[in-house]
């Protein structure tokens, strides 16, 4: 049987060298996946729901305006 740490460099597999520098990995749910052609889509529309976000509550630059 596998330790937790084996198990956790299993789930990295061929993109364990370049998400070890900054970047982080999620899984996404095998439908929300077929929606994204590729990680760059991905990031593109959480970005923009970030933006929408900020947008909607004040925020600016992740940080609550002083706004009302």
């Amino acid at each position: 049987m596998l330790s937790q740490d084996d198990l956790s460099m299993q789930a990295l597999g061929r993109h364990a060298e370049t998400n070890s520098h900054g970047s982080n990995t999620v899984v996404l749910d095998a439908d929300v996946a077929a929606v994204f052609p590729d990680p760059s889509s991905v990031n593109e529309a959480l970005r923009k729901l970030i933006q929408n976000h900020r947008r909607q509550t004040g925020e600016e630059d992740g940080r609550q305006s002083s706004r009302g």
